[in-house]
């Protein structure tokens, strides 16, 4: 828990040795989800405080980052009803009688090629009405995170933003493998592929687009600020902020399972020992239990060795996460 990552189960730190992909979401994963309203640009006879009024309706019930941002930003909404979500596109509805869509330049009928930020757009069943331009930053420590994870392991961005976006994203960490404009299904078939190839996955994300791709991955990992059913979906969440945590996942996983084995190793040579000698009646009952609580305070002793062996100068790991792996390595 200090380290800002919430485990499920013990056998994630298992599998976390044998990652080869790691697939990364962009928004709200990569970047702080904390995204502005840079800009509205109106394209029909709306003003921009009613384009504003109108997304804050669509993206009532939406859980998402960029959905956060659009529904706090007016003061006074209308409700509107027959909200869908359309995965990887965005979200329709009717306000006041009308019908509107809000979300990507493909989900109201643009070239996606047009845009030159990440934009959400706004149409009516006629034409578009507003571009909203908005804008996110990179979390801190990122890029740092990516070269150290992508010293073992091969890194992937899968992002359903437009390219310029998500390219900006990954030149500035340094991620050369990346695709835009991705569905929920286009990420889901490219984790599938790399699965069929022989990779094991681990995947981090965010969002409702997310929640297929964290289900299907052999590790997943959800951000604390993301949807409930992406968290739903997750082995892990992340309730931090610094993504070097999750670069050292992997070395905490190698860490534990040489000093698991070790426990276990001293448990079995222990008891072969000591046991026949007790039975025997060599050793006093109070010489075995002295014994006992002797072995047990080797094995803590051994267990809090990831303390030096892995905590930078800042932070110390959390040794509960042995025993999480001891009784999965013993099932």
């Amino acid at each position: 828990a200090r380290l800002g990552l919430l485990c499920r189960s013990a056998r994630v730190l298992e599998r976390l040795d044998e990652v080869t992909v790691w697939l990364f979401d962009k928004t709200g994963t990569l970047t702080d989800g904390r995204t502005g309203i840079v800009r509205i640009d109106t394209l029909g006879n709306l003003i921009e405080a009613e384009t504003l009024a109108l997304a804050s309706a669509l993206e009532a019930g939406i859980e998402h980052p960029i959905a956060r941002v659009l529904k706090n930003a007016a003061a006074d909404a209308p409700a509107a009803e027959a909200v869908e979500y359309v995965a990887g596109f965005g979200v329709t509805g009717r306000v006041a009688g009308k019908s509107y869509r809000l979300g990507s330049a493909r989900h109201v009928g643009r070239d996606p090629a047009d845009d030159d930020a990440r934009c959400v757009y706004l149409a009516d069943d006629e034409r578009v009405l507003a571009r909203i331009v908005l804008a996110d930053s990179i979390r801190p420590h990122a890029h740092e995170a990516i070269v150290e994870l992508g010293a073992d392991a091969d890194i992937a961005l899968l992002s359903g933003d437009s390219m310029i976006a998500v390219s900006e994203v990954a030149r500035a960490l340094g991620i050369n493998r990346y695709a835009a404009l991705q569905t929920p299904e286009d990420k889901l078939a490219r984790l599938r592929d790399r699965q069929t190839a022989g990779d094991v996955v681990a995947a981090v994300g965010d969002g409702i687009n997310d929640a297929p791709l964290l289900a299907q991955s052999d590790v997943s990992i959800a951000m604390v600020a993301g949807s409930q059913l992406a968290q739903a979906s997750a082995d892990v969440v992340f309730t931090g902020n610094d993504l070097r945590t999750l670069a050292r996942l992997p070395k905490l996983a190698r860490a534990t399972r040489v000093i698991v084995r070790q426990n276990l190793a001293w448990a079995a040579l222990y008891n072969l020992s000591a046991l026949p000698l007790a039975a025997a009646g060599i050793l006093a009952p109070w010489m075995a239990a002295l014994g006992m609580s002797l072995s047990s305070l080797v094995v803590v002793g051994n267990a809090l060795r990831l303390n030096r062996k892995l905590a930078d100068r800042t932070e110390r790991l959390e040794p509960a996460f042995v025993a999480l792996s001891a009784e999965g390595l013993g099932r």
